[in-house]
């Protein structure tokens, strides 16, 4: 059925006449509503899509939302995307509620905060059982046990979890290393037989044991067999002109040892020189000084088993004033490289820098001891130590000296271990690889992966030849074997500095004028970078192999310079110029820390100067280094440093 409309011709001019009005439309926020997951601990959540965070958020137009996460959990690292899916895994031992914050958006509007609680549980967890363990050595022998016969393999977890060792207290008659897999060596003191203990706990992760007993059965050598006695030097102290008496029980066969347990005779060596002496075979004996003598005196002595005869032994004898002060044992600090044990002789020892007022002769004894290696100390202030397998930090142990009298105030020993970073803004540059003066250098990169070791710092020095020529150094080898395993396509090069604290002369008078961490910094560093040395590592943990060296030209490297290390995460399709000049290219402000994953930033040899504060490089030993190219500060780094792995050889 047709309708029938009836206008006037004047009716018909209006309408057509008459502005058409478009419809107006609104938008509203997107609304984030709150998710609980719960996980295991140590275990890691994985969430997808069709169960992730935008499942129950809303959208009053129906548009695309996507998430972005403003807020990072605090017991555990997570990777979010924006489509709402996550994973997250709970830091080791971690139970309990964690949780982050999102906010999503319609590409025009944002939510309000959404929260994230992510319940961690511990689950049934019973604490794992360490037994006592007992093992056999020969006097002056190494004991060696491997993994199989560790402390751990009769030690048991009702879940089956992997145990990991830690020592509880130390052997008091020997030194050794201990490895968490409960491998371990120990070797007794010269001289020493009998039974020697420490103890040890287990943990599974979230529980620990109980400690556990390992008991060493020294055992004297085999009857028929001989070996030396040992004396240990010894020291007395009397005021002046009174006479020292010293019976059996206190006299200088004391704390001498055999390994047979033979009966010991002393024969006198040499006389003192300040004084009577009376001197008896079963080690007891008289000291008269000389009148109105004070000071220090001695004697010497052997001591024999019937067959064989000891080393010589001092005897030390402090005739003091009429007044005495108490010794001053001073701090001391040592150095050693990562499982490489640490030995330290007399003159070099604990005692070389401590004093006594009288100047009589001192001795040291140890109050406590070390935590993270094994020792052997003697009272002359040398000793040996060994770090535990994987350790490097910083260890240490206590000591007191004393006159035979008076005893000082404990001091200090700080021993090294490995690469230790030095507090900010001084870091201490490490051992730097030279050429010989005279020479050209050549640099030979290989890139490999090696032993980890992290550092705050890190220079390379060349020594100027004679006549002030440049080093000109050129890639050897047809091809480079780069080792990566990088999220992002990076760029890797070396900038000029003026000192070992890394700071940069900016114009041009030899002196250092912007440190690492100051504004300016980063610019200044990228300007000055090694012209002609450009090394690319990405991406998505593929290995780039057969790289062309004629990618990096002829490297110049001047005579007597310092060069640093640096990185630019995801700058590979920037390129270092394009990276300044893509973020403006004034002071630090384009290197601000991550806001996104995928952002472009510089990260340098020196913690400071990193937008997110944390160390980026770490040395693996052998001049070899790894760059880690994720941002600490959106929760997202692994700390793997195996993003950019290269090494530098430099040789004739």
């Amino acid at each position: 059925m047709a309708t029938e409309i009836n206008q006037t011709p004047e009716q018909r001019e209006e309408e057509l006449q008459s502005p058409v009005v478009p419809q107006q439309t609104s938008n509203t926020p997107p609304v984030a509503q709150n998710d609980t997951y719960t996980a295991n601990s140590g275990e890691a959540l994985t969430v997808d899509v069709a169960s992730g965070v935008l499942t129950n958020d809303t959208d009053a137009e129906g548009s695309n939302l996507s998430a972005t996460v403003v807020e990072n959990p605090t017991n555990g690292s997570y990777t979010f995307r924006s489509d709402g899916s996550f994973t997250y895994t709970s830091l080791d031992g971690f139970s309990g509620t964690d949780s982050f914050a999102y906010t999503v958006s319609d590409g025009e509007l944002t939510s309000e905060p959404a929260t994230v609680e992510i319940n961690v549980e511990a689950g049934d967890n019973t604490a794992p059982v360490a037994e006592n363990d007992s093992y056999t050595v020969a006097s002056g022998e190494a004991l060696t046990v491997d993994v199989a016969s560790g402390v751990l393999a009769n030690d048991t977890d009702a879940e089956g979890n992997t145990l990991n060792a830690t020592v509880t207290s130390n052997p008091t008659n020997g030194g050794y290393n201990f490895a968490s897999d409960g491998s371990f060596t120990y070797t007794p003191l010269e001289g020493f037989s009998g039974t020697d203990s420490f103890t040890y706990t287990v943990s599974d992760g979230l529980s620990t044991s109980e400690p556990a007993t390992v008991e060493i059965n020294v055992e004297a050598p085999p009857e028929g067999s001989n070996t030396a006695p040992v004396t240990q030097d010894d020291s007395y102290t009397i005021a002046a002109g009174e006479v020292l008496n010293v019976d059996v029980a206190s006299g200088i066969l004391a704390n001498d040892t055999d390994a047979e347990g033979n009966t010991l005779t002393p024969t006198l060596g040499d006389s003192p020189d300040s004084g009577g002496l009376t001197f008896n075979g079963d080690g007891s004996f008289t000291y008269t000084p000389l009148e109105g003598f004070n000071g220090t005196d001695s004697f010497t002595y052997t001591v024999s088993d019937g067959e064989l005869t000891s080393e010589s032994a001092t005897v030390q004898i402090n005739v003091g004033s009429l007044t005495n002060t108490a010794p001053v044992a001073q701090n001391d600090t040592y150095t050693t490289p990562e499982g490489e044990a640490l030995t330290v002789d007399a003159a070099s020892g604990v005692l070389a820098n401590d004093t006594d007022a009288e100047g009589n002769r001192l001795s040291a004894t140890v109050v406590s001891n070390p935590t993270n290696g094994g020792y052997n100390f003697t009272s002359d202030g040398s000793f040996t130590y060994t770090p535990l397998e994987g350790f490097n930090g910083t260890d240490s142990f206590t000591y007191t000296v004393s006159d035979g009298e008076l005893t000082s105030e404990p001091a200090t020993v700080q021993i090294n271990v490995g690469e230790v970073t030095e507090p900010e803004p001084t870091p201490t540059p490490e051992p730097t690889p030279e050429t010989d003066a005279g020479t050209n250098g050549v640099v030979n990169v290989v890139f490999d992966a090696a032993e980890d070791n992290s550092v705050n710092s890190l220079i390379f020095d060349t020594t100027p030849t004679p006549d002030g020529t440049n080093i000109v150094a050129r890639l050897t080898d047809d091809t480079l074997d780069l080792g990566s395993d990088a999220a992002f396509d990076n760029l890797v090069g070396f900038y000029e500095i003026a000192d070992a604290n890394g700071s940069i002369d900016t114009n041009g008078d030899g002196i250092g004028d912007v440190l690492p961490g100051q504004e300016g910094y980063a610019l200044a560093a990228i300007e000055n970078r090694v012209d002609n040395f450009v090394m690319e590592a990405g991406g998505s943990g593929e290995e780039e192999e057969n790289t062309s060296v004629e990618e990096f030209g002829t490297v110049i490297l001047e005579g007597g310079t310092l060069y640093s290390p640096f990185i630019i995460a995801n700058g590979g399709d920037l390129g270092f110029d394009g990276f300044v000049e893509s973020e403006g290219g004034e002071g630090n402000t384009f290197n601000n820390p991550a806001e996104s994953i995928d952002d472009p930033v510089a990260y340098f040899g020196f913690t400071s100067a990193n937008p997110d504060g944390v160390s980026h490089l770490q040395a693996r030993g052998n001049n070899t280094f790894g760059f880690e190219d994720l941002p600490a500060n959106l929760g997202v780094s692994d700390n793997d440093f195996n993003d950019a792995v290269f090494g530098f050889d430099f040789s004739q």
